[in-house]
């Protein structure tokens, strides 16, 4: 008799379980994905930051020569 009670403590609420270590191959296209537009993004990020910095620097530049 105690050993469904213990059973009933150690099974998991979720019928399938969460993803666990060996997910779904849908799910690692997924997280494929979102990290690929991720970098996409950060790398946008970095390259507008480069411009602008470029921009004040020829801007200086151009300030100091006139």
């Amino acid at each position: 008799m105690a050993e469904r009670s213990i059973a009933a403590v150690l099974k998991t609420v979720e019928p399938r379980g969460s993803w666990g270590s060996n997910p779904y191959f849908s799910a690692k296209i997924i997280k494929a994905k979102h990290v690929a537009w991720l970098f996409l993004f950060l790398e946008r990020q970095k390259l507008a930051f480069v411009s602008e910095v470029e921009t004040k620097k020829a801007i200086i530049r151009s300030a100091g020569s006139g």
